[in-house]
């Protein structure tokens, strides 16, 4: 393990200790409205991201499944209320069940 992943883990460790688990609703409904805890960017946590960006997105309830057993972690988009959203390409668990969403983000048309 590189000197970076592990920056990236205690990114992800400092999530948990403050947020907890991510809420899984994925068996009652397809959308949510949840709330972002994190985003990380190139490693490191931050506020905001840009068109373009690649992000791991990080939210107290999603109905996005992830990577388990085999199984492949749920795709979609995670929309706010403005105009950028995020392309969600992969879903996976880290740290207990902090669910790590991961895309990229582009303009909304509408």
């Amino acid at each position: 393990m590189g000197s970076g992943e592990k920056g990236h883990d205690e990114v992800y460790k400092e999530f948990q200790k403050q947020y907890g688990d991510t809420e899984f609703v994925g068996y009652k409904k397809l959308k949510a409205k949840g709330k972002v805890l994190g985003i990380i960017k190139n490693e490191l946590s931050v506020t905001s991201a840009m068109k373009g960006d690649n992000v791991e997105i990080i939210v107290d309830q999603t109905p996005f499944y992830a990577e388990s057993g085999g199984q492949v972690g749920d795709v979609g988009f995670i929309t706010g209320p403005h105009k950028l959203h995020v392309t969600v390409n992969d879903t996976t668990k880290y740290v207990g069940d902090s669910t790590i969403h991961t895309g990229f983000c582009i303009d909304r048309e509408n």
